[in-house]
């Protein structure tokens, strides 16, 4: 009865273990494909607010972005830059 014993605990621990590393794989995972997903939604926002702001007619302009965060860097001053900024926070 002893050995049995032993052989239900070695395979709890074994589940156990196949559990967690599931578990850190999924992490990881995750982990990974935010971090390209993050970069591609940048560069994504990046092409989209710039071909926005050329087919509104306004040159001298580009975006950058940080996760959602942008940046409006004029290369000459603008007649009307909050109409600038409102085109660019449209793009979704």
């Amino acid at each position: 009865m002893g050995a049995a014993s032993d052989s239900q605990l070695s395979g709890r621990r074994y589940r156990r273990r196949i559990l967690g590393w599931g578990a850190v794989a999924f992490v990881v995972t995750f982990a990974v494909g935010s971090a390209v997903t993050l970069a591609r939604v940048e560069d994504d926002l990046t092409t989209r607010v710039g071909d926005e702001l050329v087919a509104a007619g306004v040159d001298g302009v580009t975006a950058s972005f940080s996760g959602q965060d942008g940046t409006l860097e004029c290369h000459a001053p603008l007649d009307d830059p909050d109409d600038v900024v409102d085109l660019a926070a449209e793009v979704r």
